[in-house]
């Protein structure tokens, strides 16, 4: 994912880094046993342009503290501390010293090194990532994709961004592809046993309704729901700026208009089902997760051993029934042109309207027809 500052100089930077010596001994790699561990004593995490991270944590090292804490320790309190003299290029090699403090999320954000240290061993945040169409299988769970649909339907309703009742897809918190393994391993780590017990791929608290555009992009780890409070949120936008894409998921730039923007978009949840659940907040902070990471994670981060969620590579009937009208507009992975996905969605909800507007006019016309049809036999009988 391109930065608008890409080539900021170092001390004009941020970093979340970790040291390699408090990850847990399942995550270690065989960097810690070469001749040149000196220089990898430390394993960062994310790194970006002040100017471009400030898009997303504002002002304030709030945002630094929970992001490290998604990819460290989601559910155990930790410690992150910033160096108090000299810049990021002396300290990135260099282990942190009594010249750094810890911080707290109201302090304001500087360049520089941030590190996360913890009293337990560290198990990085596993990632995921978006597969290309595959083959097709055959599948026996097209009940329950079905079933799952109509669940997020009830409890959700219009699309809970746009607030646009037609062209709504059920998608998914995390891929169907990571299975019901992959599901609960992260509600494990984000939210806690109880809930991971109970997920499946297709529970409800695992999806929500969006418009087609929307999903597609969602899925694709392009914007997020940042967790402000209870079922509060506000959304941040990953895509190379300028951020501009609105609500109903493409550009004000393209198409001339002036929708609200998604980025900084606030919206609560609430469930029009009192038996159907929300999704829990630490799910959607996974989901969060996946988006900082495409856009600022180091490739130290996204190529540690093991650091990816095994995603299974076959399509299957279920793949296709999260949507209504799945097969007239279903997204492509590779548009023509950005806005290609939306427009496409337009065409054919246009032409569903156009169907359906006829139908009631022949329905219409059929009416008036037999209306006038038994007026003219009750005429008949009268005059006989």
């Amino acid at each position: 994912m391109a930065e608008k500052y890409p080539d900021a100089p170092l001390n004009q930077r941020v970093c979340i880094r970790v040291s390699r010596r408090l990850l847990a001994p399942s995550t270690q790699d065989s960097s810690l046993t070469t001749p040149s561990f000196s220089l990898l004593r430390h394993l960062y995490l994310i790194e970006g342009a002040l100017e471009d991270v400030k898009f997303y944590a504002g002002t304030t090292v709030e945002w630094i503290i929970r992001v490290a804490h998604h990819i460290c320790s989601p559910l155990r309190p930790g410690r992150v501390f910033t160096h108090l003299t000299e810049n990021a290029e002396y300290w990135y090699d260099q282990e942190k010293t009594d010249n750094w403090r810890q911080i707290s999320s109201q302090d304001p954000l500087l360049p520089g090194i941030y590190e996360f240290e913890a009293d337990f061993p560290i198990c990085l945040s596993r990632l995921s990532q978006k597969w290309s169409e595959s083959s097709r299988t055959s599948s026996s769970s097209k009940s329950s994709a079905e079933t799952f649909r109509d669940q997020v339907n009830c409890r959700d309703g219009p699309c809970l961004i746009s607030n646009n009742p037609e062209c709504l897809v059920a998608a998914h918190l995390v891929p169907k592809r990571l299975h019901t393994d992959g599901v609960k391993s992260v509600a494990k780590a984000f939210i806690g046993d109880e809930v991971a017990s109970v997920i499946h791929r297709f529970h409800p608290m695992a999806g929500l309704h969006l418009f087609s555009p929307l999903a597609h992009f969602f899925e694709l780890y392009e914007f997020g729901f940042y967790h402000v409070s209870d079922n509060t949120y506000v959304l941040h936008d990953f895509d190379p700026l300028p951020l501009d894409r609105h609500v109903f998921g493409a550009r004000n730039s393209v198409h001339q208009t002036s929708f609200e923007p998604i980025h900084g978009y606030h919206l609560s949840l609430s469930s029009q089902d009192a038996k159907l659940l929300l999704p829990p907040p630490g799910l959607f902070n996974w989901q969060y997760l996946q988006c900082v990471v495409k856009r600022f994670g180091t490739t130290e981060y996204k190529t540690f051993p093991d650091i990816r969620h095994y995603v299974y590579p076959f399509r299957t009937y279920d793949d296709d029934t999260d949507c209504d009208f799945a097969s007239e507009v279903s997204s492509i992975l590779e548009p023509p042109y950005p806005a290609y996905n939306f427009d496409r969605t337009l065409t054919k909800l246009a032409e569903r309207l156009q169907t359906e507007t006829r139908a009631k006019e022949i329905v219409s016309w059929s009416a008036d027809v037999a209306s006038s049809t038994s007026g003219g036999l009750n005429e008949h009988k009268d005059v006989s």
